[in-house]
């Protein structure tokens, strides 16, 4: 927090911000993002947006919190390869055959918001 709030004093209203990482860096870069935007640390305005690549999904429900940020999903990029496992091993959207083996294999599952529908 000490080097942003250091960027946004020296540049004031010219301060431009870009968060971006790969694998679990990339998820707290948007964490980081949507925080500053939720604590009113910095202006919408001020941020680029955030680019992950190969990510973990950080939420099920994202788009809710966008919108209540007031940010379009062209906020967040995300650039995955097409058999990496890491993006999709968190989803909130799996298949129906895939849930139903992950509610055998872990009881948790079974209740987690994911599974309802809700979040979809």
């Amino acid at each position: 927090m000490p080097e942003i709030m250091e960027h946004l004093n020296r540049y004031g209203n010219r301060a431009k911000l870009q968060f971006t990482g790969h694998s679990l860096g990339g998820s707290l870069s948007l964490l980081v993002n949507l925080m500053l935007l939720s604590r009113k640390v910095i202006k919408p305005s001020a941020l680029l947006p955030v680019v992950t690549f190969g990510s973990p999904f950080v939420f099920c429900g994202g788009q809710k919190i966008l919108d209540e940020l007031g940010l379009d999903e062209n906020h967040v990029h995300c650039v995955m390869m097409h058999r990496d496992i890491v993006p999709r091993a968190f989803s909130c959207n799996y298949p129906n055959h895939v849930a139903q083996l992950l509610k055998r294999l872990n009881g948790s599952f079974r209740s987690h918001p994911c599974n309802s529908g809700a979040w979809r």
